[in-house]
């Protein structure tokens, strides 16, 4: 029988853009994985990559707050959409990782960032007035043990 083969298809990650020294990435839900890469790559070099992710499963980001070193040279903007329970965050995070309730304003987000990196003068006011707070241990314990007995 014959064969029919077609390819090779490049990678959206192969475009001339990758080249660049600043990056904007913007991902939603599980699709957050390419990105990931992205930044574990260029963390190691002097080249910027500011992550925009849009994320409604709690599961999802608390693993990945726990389980990814995102470097220091670029923002990650995490905006958590969901309403199922509320975040387990870690005491700390690192100064460029902000984590905000609802769904971004991808103009003004990216716009933000885009003057930030130009201007040196960090994230817009407004961005950071949206910030989740630390969960107090007592109620962080309540959503653990939900957590728990939700698995």
């Amino acid at each position: 029988k014959p064969a029919f083969v077609v390819g090779p298809y490049l990678s959206p990650f192969s475009s001339p853009a990758m080249d660049s020294e600043n990056l904007v990435a913007v991902a939603s839900g599980i699709g957050v994985t390419p990105a990931f890469s992205l930044i574990r790559q260029y963390s190691l070099t002097s080249r910027r990559l500011n992550l925009v992710w849009i994320c409604r499963d709690p599961g999802l980001v608390e693993h990945w707050i726990q389980n990814i070193n995102f470097g220091k040279n670029g923002y990650v903007l995490i905006y958590y959409t969901g309403k199922e329970r509320k975040l387990i965050i870690p005491n700390s995070l690192p100064s460029n990782v902000l984590i905000f309730n609802g769904r971004p304003d991808l103009e003004r987000t990216i716009s933000g960032i885009v003057h930030a990196i130009a201007s040196g003068e960090g994230l817009p006011e407004e961005m950071s007035k949206k910030v989740v707070t630390q969960t107090p241990a007592e109620l962080r314990s309540k959503l653990l043990l939900e957590k728990a007995l939700s698995i």
